[in-house]
């Protein structure tokens, strides 16, 4: 049996935050946002409009996995300005806020594949979520995020946190719970919608990052949580998340940030994710862990991959 606990000290050295660090993913994802956007705008070729959407989208999904350890309080000490950091940096320009993603996630963690994660309720009221599928399903799946014929089922997921949803639910309340996060998050909008009409950066923002949030997004966010748990059938912590040994190209473009080594995230949250892999190493050590750990191999080829797992027995 695997005992957690027998790795306490290698978890401890390994949760140490690294602020310095982190802030240089935030500002290469940054760069890269802003560096495809600026070469699509010059070019002023469809072409490289559309590559450049595909690598925003897959670097927005990334600023969302860096907002995801703010919310376990793997980027400062200061848990207040670690959020407004991460809110405005992460968050904010994904549509969501670390502090109700935070209640959401949480609960997530504690209750992972019991009838109270809400997660997993989530998806189990969509047949769109639920795993097996055959290919021809599983394909037309895909498809239909590509052509946003699929904007409800996702859109579930994201009033969870978002905080325009929260407000217009909790009214008042929203306000006196978070006022700090309401007023820069006012503040930020604010300012974006300035910065866009003063720039006349309009119609770029809208072709490069309004409506690939509709498209590209959906399916590269839907292969993303599929990773997490789905078509998984286990009572232990160890086969109810997955860690998917992913090639630098599959994480670039749906697992960036380490979220793939997903099952030792749930085992140790407080591990920020520039020190997974190491971690996973670590763990692969111990014979139980290495028996017993889902690990899945590669995300769309192979015996052992992600693809697989998704429309095997269906």
């Amino acid at each position: 049996m695997f005992d957690p606990d027998s790795h306490k000290e290698a978890v401890a050295k390994l949760s140490a935050r690294r602020p310095f660090l982190f802030l240089l993913h935030v500002v290469a994802e940054w760069t890269m946002i802003l560096g495809s956007s600026v070469i699509a705008v010059k070019t002023e070729n469809a072409v490289i409009y559309m590559l450049a959407a595909i690598i925003i989208m897959a670097r927005k999904q990334a600023l969302a996995i860096l907002a995801h350890d703010v919310t376990h309080h793997n980027f400062l000490a200061n848990r207040a300005l670690a959020d407004l950091i991460g809110n405005l940096l992460l968050a904010f320009p994904f549509g969501a806020a670390i502090e109700i993603y935070r209640e959401f996630h949480y609960t997530h963690h504690l209750q992972t594949g019991t009838d109270n994660d809400p997660e997993q309720l989530m998806m189990s009221l969509h047949p769109n979520w639920q795993m097996p599928k055959n290919k021809k399903n599983l394909a037309k799946l895909f498809v239909g995020d590509l052509l946003a014929l699929n904007l409800g089922d996702l859109r579930r997921f994201r009033k969870a946190w978002s905080p325009i949803d929260y407000i217009m639910t909790r009214r008042i309340d929203a306000l006196k719970q978070y006022p700090i996060m309401y007023l820069a998050y006012f503040i930020f909008s604010f300012s974006l919608f300035a910065a866009l009409t003063v720039s006349h950066m309009w119609q770029p923002f809208i072709l490069l990052w309004c409506l690939p949030s509709l498209t590209i997004l959906p399916l590269l966010s839907r292969v993303r949580a599929l990773g997490d748990h789905a078509a998984l059938v286990g009572s232990s912590p160890l086969n109810i998340s997955r860690n998917i040994i992913a090639s630098p190209l599959e994480r670039f473009f749906f697992f960036p940030c380490n979220i793939s080594y997903h099952l030792v995230h749930h085992l140790y949250p407080s591990v920020p994710f520039y020190k997974l892999p190491a971690l996973h190493a670590e763990l692969m050590k111990d014979e139980n862990y290495r028996s017993l750990a889902h690990n899945t191999y590669g995300v769309i080829f192979g015996e052992k991959s992600l693809l697989t797992e998704l429309t095997c027995q269906a």
